[in-house]
């Protein structure tokens, strides 16, 4: 049996369409991780490769699509579980939120050659899970397809702010629905036809996790950036981000040369303003230029 599933395809003669794609492995667990935390674990991380006995493995365009109805406007999209307001987002919904876009490629875990680039435009998952409100007890975020395939994200790593729920790609709308884009993650974590987003209290395993492959599904680096200072806007290679209230940022981005910069000057609350000092390495330019392989961790201090 082969079947479509997101930009791959499984050969599985030993399971049928449904339970084949209902796989979770583990126990529950309600440890929970900071930001901070799950970085300073990931130095030994690699991405885990499982070879089948069952099956083989494909992945990438390598045969041709099958027809896909086209996205209406009608209820594209499901957040729920462990949150305070579901959401049932439409495609217009979607389209009335600040838009963000990434340049990013879905890269195949099996065959790195089965590449899909572009400009990715869409909502950042970090927005849309403020709105549903994500209860504390989570530890999980869930991510299904309409037709049954599932991934999930870590905690620690689901509030990167460069990972979006993309609806085009270079311009154009996106005919299979809404998809994740995660910049430095493999392909499998980079669900289409998405159609539901559920948080959870136990520590879930997608298809591909469940099989053996890497649950960060990282291919990439993470850069984290701390401020201390609350709201503070930065870019990197020109794309916009911003710290969240405690000050940090957490990007999940390809291994490659970027230009980091923060505002030299930030005007704070009741009129006080905050000029920029120094970088954690002691360069006092609010640019500077960095070349990621592997976890870095960037500090910018204000005075």
């Amino acid at each position: 049996m082969q079947r479509r599933v997101s930009t791959c395809y499984i050969f599985n003669p030993f399971k049928s369409r449904t339970t084949s794609f209902d796989v979770q492995l583990g126990h529950p667990t309600h440890v929970k991780m900071t930001r901070r935390a799950f970085i300073a674990s990931l130095g030994g991380i690699g991405v885990g490769v499982a070879m089948l006995t069952s099956g083989t493995r494909l992945m990438g365009d390598l045969f041709s699509k099958p027809t896909v109805p086209e996205l209406k406007t009608a209820g594209v999209l499901v957040f729920n579980g462990l949150v305070q307001h579901t959401l049932n987002l439409t495609l217009d919904d979607l389209k009335a939120m600040p838009m963000t876009v990434v340049q990013a490629s879905v890269r195949c875990v099996a065959a790195d050659s089965f590449v899909t680039a572009g400009s990715w435009g869409g909502v950042r998952l970090s927005y849309l899970l403020d709105l549903a409100g994500v209860s504390e007890s989570a530890v999980k975020l869930v991510l299904r397809s309409s037709d049954g395939f599932s991934t999930d994200l870590p905690s620690a790593i689901w509030r990167a702010d460069d990972m979006v729920i993309a609806f085009e790609k270079d311009g154009e709308l996106l005919p299979r629905g809404p998809r994740l884009i995660a910049p430095g993650l493999w392909g499998y974590k980079c669900l289409d036809l998405l159609s539901c987003v559920a948080l959870v209290d136990y520590d879930y395993r997608g298809v591909y996790e469940s099989l053996g492959y890497s649950d960060t599904g990282l291919f990439g680096s993470l850069l984290y950036l701390d401020t201390s200072v609350p709201s503070v806007p930065y870019a990197v290679n020109g794309s916009t981000f911003e710290t969240d209230v405690d000050g940090s940022s957490l990007l999940v981005l390809e291994d490659a040369d970027y230009t980091i910069s923060v505002p030299p000057d930030l005007d704070l609350s009741e009129g006080r303003t905050v000029h920029f000092a120094h970088w954690e390495d002691g360069s006092t330019s609010p640019a500077r230029s960095v070349s990621l392989s592997g976890t870095t961790v960037l500090s910018a201090s204000y005075e």
